[in-house]
């Protein structure tokens, strides 16, 4: 990758953060917010709405190839290289991808791949490790509350 093409991913990269202080209010977005920095502890990197939509987009394909079932039932073929396939052929994943970052990226497929491909990583180890979490017994299917909690106190 060239330091020109490498300059233009930073440049997009840093549109996707959201500018500005994070206000409290009443609304499910500003709850959202809340829980954000509730969690944030000085390393999150705040997202804008249509980031996180490209996520959900992802998301909904991920948990196609990431349940419990399939992770048993094993396959000839790597599950990340199904995951990538997938998302990077998938029709509403490739526009959010291009609703995010626009006409501003020359080399735009280059930084998808990376995006899907540490998207991948992320995911499937979160996935594994909660498989064998369950196996072991130790993690519920509920998840944790605590923060939910917390936030219902304020």
């Amino acid at each position: 990758m060239s330091t020109e093409s490498a300059k233009e991913n930073v440049a997009v990269l840093a549109t996707l953060k959201v500018k500005g202080d994070v206000m409290d209010a009443d609304s499910f977005l500003d709850y959202t917010k809340e829980w954000t920095q509730l969690q944030n502890r000085g390393g999150l990197f705040v997202v804008t709405d249509r980031c996180c939509r490209l996520f959900q987009a992802m998301e909904i394909q991920t948990r196609k190839h990431l349940s419990d079932d399939l992770l048993v039932e094993g396959r000839s073929k790597p599950i990340q290289e199904i995951l990538n396939n997938e998302l990077l052929s998938n029709v509403h994943v490739c526009n959010m991808w291009d609703a995010l970052h626009g006409d501003e990226l020359v080399d735009s497929d280059g930084l998808f791949r990376k995006f899907v491909h540490y998207w991948i990583d992320i995911r499937f180890q979160v996935a594994v490790k909660l498989f064998l979490e369950k196996k072991k017994g130790k993690a519920t299917s509920k998840g944790e509350k605590g923060l939910r909690k917390e936030l219902s106190k304020k």
